[in-house]
């Protein structure tokens, strides 16, 4: 199974406690205040690049690192977040679990295996007249992500938060 779930709100100053991540990704470029699903990109960007733990500042900067787990909470906590996208020199920090061993497996990102893990699942959780477009999308998204050379296990991984954000819950 694989899971995103919200640590809480935690303050930061400018000697970083979770290193950031913005322009290291084609997903987080660009004006953080006006990035679309600020939350899901971050989480992208940490899962593919093999972390557990992530944080969004400030409405949308994206912060994560291979120790972040251990130092998010250096400063304390915070009560200045707001709407699960932190707020100035607060972070919000996430952590996702799960599926993070899949990191190790050397499987193409669009193999029948991956495929086969996914589509039933798709099809027992949405009702039939949506269940095409999702199904669809769930294929752009791996398009994408192998557009963005994202390792291709973690693809998967990415794949499965997407799914997890559109449906409301787990994917296992």
């Amino acid at each position: 199974m694989l899971s995103v779930q919200r640590l809480g709100c935690f303050k930061d100053t400018p000697r970083r406690a979770i290193p950031i991540l913005e322009g290291r990704s084609k997903l987080v470029r660009g004006n953080y205040k006006r990035r679309k699903f600020a939350i899901r990109r971050c989480a992208m960007v940490a899962v593919n690049r093999g972390n557990k733990v992530f944080s969004v500042q400030d409405g949308g900067q994206c912060f994560s690192g291979p120790r972040a787990q251990y130092t998010f909470a250096k400063y304390g906590r915070s009560n200045r977040c707001r709407n699960g996208k932190g707020g100035p020199w607060a972070n919000d920090v996430y952590r996702v679990s799960g599926a993070l061993s899949g990191l190790l497996c050397k499987r193409s990102l669009l193999t029948a295996e991956s495929r086969s893990r996914i589509v039933p699942i798709l099809n027992n959780s949405i009702k039939s007249k949506f269940k095409s477009k999702v199904i669809k999308r769930y294929r752009k998204v791996l398009t994408f992500l192998k557009r963005l050379r994202v390792r291709r296990s973690a693809g998967t991984i990415v794949a499965k938060i997407w799914l997890w954000t559109v449906l409301g819950h787990r994917v296992g």
